[in-house]
């Protein structure tokens, strides 16, 4: 069963990927989560202020967690007061992603790392991937899902988000 809701998010996420982007409209039914599975979800994202993929993830977040559920890392804005120590942090990420693309985004729950998204995703494929998310492993959201279960990997890729 959990292979095969494994599979059905990988294929639901590269159908969105090859579509060029997944639709972000959500119905007044969508935000089913109760504030308890809401609680202890922080997130943590490296965008750029020109891209809409950003813009899009910032204002899932917000609306569905709140605006002290996110922090955002600028890192095209060299205006930007901290645009030098996120540049390298983001640098040192996609050293773990393989991709320098943005957004990408690390949701902790409860204070670890659950998952990395790289790009945008609905707010249902979120919920979903959050549901199959387990404490110990780190799902990385590409073209398709990786998971990491090594602990040095682990607590590098958290001090990057956290550091």
């Amino acid at each position: 069963m959990r292979k095969y809701v494994g599979l059905m998010l990988a294929i639901v996420f590269l159908f969105a990927l090859l579509a060029g982007c997944i639709n972000q409209e959500q119905t007044q039914t969508t935000s089913q989560t109760s504030f308890q599975q809401k609680q202890g979800i922080h997130f943590y994202m490296f965008g750029a202020y020109y891209c809409p993929h950003c813009a899009n993830m910032k204002e899932l977040i917000t609306k569905h967690y709140g605006k002290d559920a996110l922090t955002y890392y600028e890192v095209a804005d060299e205006k930007e007061p901290n645009y030098n120590r996120n540049v390298e942090k983001f640098t040192r990420l996609s050293q773990y992603t393989g991709t320098t693309g943005v957004p990408q985004t690390g949701v902790f729950v409860n204070g670890s790392l659950r998952i990395i998204i790289v790009g945008e995703v609905s707010y249902e494929l979120l919920t979903k991937i959050l549901d199959e998310s387990k404490a110990g492993k780190v799902l990385l959201v590409l073209d398709k899902i990786y998971i990491t279960e090594d602990p040095e990997v682990i607590k590098a890729l958290e001090s990057i988000f956290k550091g």
